[in-house]
Formats: C-alpha cells, sequence, structure tokens
C-alpha cells in the first residue's frame, strides 16, 4: 500500500488518512471530495502535439516484402487523393505508424490485419475482375475497386479495417490537421482551466458542459 501511494504525485501535506475504507479528510477543512480529486487528476503538462516527454515507443513490426507491398499500395488506395496533402514522405509515416501501432494491438487483431492486407491485394481475383492484384492497379482505379469491394458482406469488414488503421494516422497528421483547420490547443486548454475550477469548489457554466448534458444536447 504505501508503494502504491507513493507513486502517486503532489501529495497535500496537509493531508491526513483515515481508516481503511474511508475518504482522505484534509485537516485544513478543504472538502474532503476536492481533495480526493487532486489525488487522481494530477497536472497533465505540456499541451504539444509531440511533446519531448522521454517516453519510447516500440519499434515497428517489421514485414515480409509481398506484404509489404501490399500494405504501400492500399495506403496510396485508401488515403484521399489530390488536393488533399499526400506525398511518399507522408506515405512512409502512415506505413511506419501503423505498423508500430500493431505492436500495441491484441495479437489476434494485428495478425487479422496483415490477412486483411493479403484478401485486399488479391481480392481483384477471388471477386473474378480480371488478373492483376490490386498493387498493380493505379491509384485511382484501387480506390474504385475497393468501394466496390466493400459493398459485399465480407468485403466490408476488410476494407473497414484497412481504413480504421490507415486513416486514423492519416488525419493524425501535422500536414492533414494544419490542412483541415484542426487546431485543439485552445479547447483543451479551455477544458483544463475548468477542470482547475471545479476542482477549487466551482461549479461548471451551462455552456461549459459537453456531450450528452451538453445545452445542444438539451434542445
Amino acid at each position: 500500500m504505501g508503494g502504491h501511494w507513493a507513486a502517486l504525485p503532489n501529495l497535500p501535506k496537509s493531508l491526513k488518512w483515515g481508516r481503511k475504507g474511508d475518504h482522505a479528510k484534509a485537516s485544513s477543512g478543504e472538502d474532503s471530495m476536492a481533495a480526493d480529486r487532486s489525488l487522481w487528476m494530477p497536472s497533465l503538462g505540456t499541451l504539444e502535439r509531440h511533446p519531448k516527454d522521454g517516453w519510447r515507443f516500440a519499434d515497428p513490426v517489421a514485414l515480409p516484402k509481398t506484404t509489404q507491398v501490399a500494405f504501400r499500395a492500399l495506403i496510396k488506395a485508401i488515403c484521399p487523393p489530390p488536393p488533399a496533402p499526400g506525398n511518399a514522405a507522408m506515405f512512409a509515416k502512415i506505413e511506419e505508424d501503423v505498423l508500430r501501432a500493431l505492436r500495441y494491438m491484441h495479437p489476434l487483431f494485428a495478425a487479422s490485419l496483415l490477412i486483411a492486407v493479403h484478401a485486399l491485394d488479391l481480392s481483384p481475383l477471388w471477386n473474378l475482375k480480371g488478373l492483376r492484384r490490386l498493387r498493380a492497379l493505379d491509384r485511382d482505379e484501387a480506390e474504385d475497386f475497393l468501394n466496390e469491394v466493400a459493398k459485399g458482406a465480407l468485403g466490408r469488414q476488410l476494407v473497414f479495417a484497412a481504413r480504421m488503421a490507415i486513416l486514423s494516422q492519416y488525419f493524425d497528421s501535422d500536414e492533414v490537421q494544419k490542412a483541415i483547420g484542426y487546431e485543439p490547443t485552445e479547447f483543451m486548454q479551455s477544458r483544463l482551466n475548468l477542470r482547475t475550477r471545479m476542482m477549487a469548489g466551482s461549479e461548471p457554466a451551462p455552456k461549459e458542459h459537453i456531450g450528452p448534458y451538453s445545452e445542444e444536447a438539451a434542445s
């Protein structure tokens, strides 16, 4: 137990613990619930998109050459065409990020995604649409074919898995977020400021509610 509490940052010195199961009580007379919240809601630190916080990511999964070629063809076919952002360096970064993300997934899901890559690469053959793999088609032709494949029950699941993995990294890129004007820092800072006020005992204004309890949802 001592090691568990010792790991919590910024414990108030005025805090004294009651019996097991009791709420912590602040000797200064502060509201005990506010004191509890301060334990479990430490400062979130910087709002930078890529903070230098010392976090080390896992290495990307190494793919066999044939899987790599099929996956790269899928990336080009699934990412939006010009004038949307997209170039060789960006596609290489998406590939790296997806393969890195596989390290954090359940092994069964990661294996299923790679199976989907091969299944979609071979889809022109098993759909009897030609004798060429998807990798051999040009970008627009491959995109149109994936849209057709997605109309079937099995194909829909395969295309959905590939799009989910690839587009999640595409829209997380700096280039795309800049192009669509996505800048969440101001919103995130406003929520942090709200949290600080609530921890101090203030109630949020009606317009500060979001989600199912917001004014928009109520109306």
